[in-house]
């Protein structure tokens, strides 16, 4: 049987510190390094395949650590741990499995930034865009599976930006799948109100965003798989449908040999794929992050739900 290795390198800018692996609330193996280390000290750790990994540090400790998987089976997850400290290390995950507490990587998105900006703006028929709402948790559910928004006169948005980041294609994400439902969507005016639930990264570029069910965005009044407004966008739901919209979305990722990254997304609804190419990173991205958001409505019992959200690939996260 082949060891399942992992080996961590840890620099750190304080005073000497002390990395922990643990699995299960057991330490697996510990990484030094001294006080302004400009060399990182390497470790190796042998750890029990599919089981979580948590790294963590002695408080008030900055640590700067890179993971990289020697030889680990599929399934192996990651953590980092945000509690050791003010400045946590963000270590990439490593064959990650999606954690199944998955709701708990979404918070409020701060006002003016992380997917808040297009619904202060005007809404796609002209009128003018509503009021960013930063109480989060008042108009947030969520179960064990799933998370909702309730939509409102006011614009709504959560996002994982805080807990949960990555990149697309090798070496990234290569599919996201989900299952999602909106009910009671059709304002007084008979149009469908405006939501979404879609990925991008900062700072924000058309040529890297991808809305996997937008409304009234895109080639139709309904509902849409679209990339702000590149590549082959389809119609999931016409307006004319009748509600509630419910459904599944399967998105795929692959890096292309000059670096773009396509991307296909595909509904349980109809046979329509929309398809785009995303731009590589070029090395300022914060990484992609998840998106929910709802823009104003008189239909008080609006309601957006994304359940069964898996991630396969790599990611990082802090939970």
């Amino acid at each position: 049987m082949a060891n399942n290795l992992v080996s961590i390198s840890v620099a750190n800018y304080s005073s000497f510190g002390v990395i922990q692996i643990t699995q299960n609330n057991t330490v697996m193996g510990t990484v030094s390094a001294a006080q302004s280390s400009i060399i990182p000290t390497i470790g190796t750790v042998n750890v029990t395949p599919g089981v979580a990994i948590s790294i963590q540090g002695a408080p008030n400790y900055y640590n700067v650590c890179d993971v990289a998987a020697e030889n680990v089976v599929a399934g192996l997850f990651i953590q980092t741990n945000v509690s050791w400290g003010n400045n946590a290390c963000p270590c990439d995950s490593v064959q990650s499995q999606w954690p199944s507490n998955w709701p708990t990587l979404f918070t409020g998105s701060v006002c003016g930034d992380e997917g808040t900006v297009g619904c202060t703006q005007n809404t796609p028929d002209g009128k003018p865009g509503g009021t960013c709402n930063p109480d989060w948790l008042q108009y947030t559910t969520t179960t064990a599976n799933s998370i909702a928004i309730n939509a409102g006169d006011d614009c709504r948005t959560i996002c994982t930006n805080n807990l949960c980041n990555f990149l697309l294609g090798t070496g990234g994400v290569t599919q996201i799948t989900f299952d999602f439902e909106v009910v009671n969507y059709t304002m007084s005016d008979g149009n469908a109100i405006w939501l979404a639930f879609w990925i991008y990264c900062k700072d924000w570029q058309n040529t890297q965003e991808v809305d996997f069910i937008e409304s009234r965005w895109g080639p139709g009044d309904g509902l849409n798989s679209n990339f702000a407004g590149q590549g082959d966008q389809v119609v999931i739901y016409p307006g004319s449908a009748t509600e509630p919209w419910t459904g599944s979305i399967t998105a795929n990722f692959s890096t292309n040999s000059d670096g773009t990254i396509a991307v296909s997304v595909s509904n349980s609804v109809n046979t329509n794929i929309g398809t785009a190419t995303l731009a590589g990173p070029t090395g300022s991205e914060t990484g992609y992050f998840f998106v929910l958001n709802t823009c104003p409505t008189d239909q008080p019992d609006c309601t957006i739900t994304i359940s069964s959200l898996n991630v396969v690939g790599t990611w990082q996260g802090t939970t």
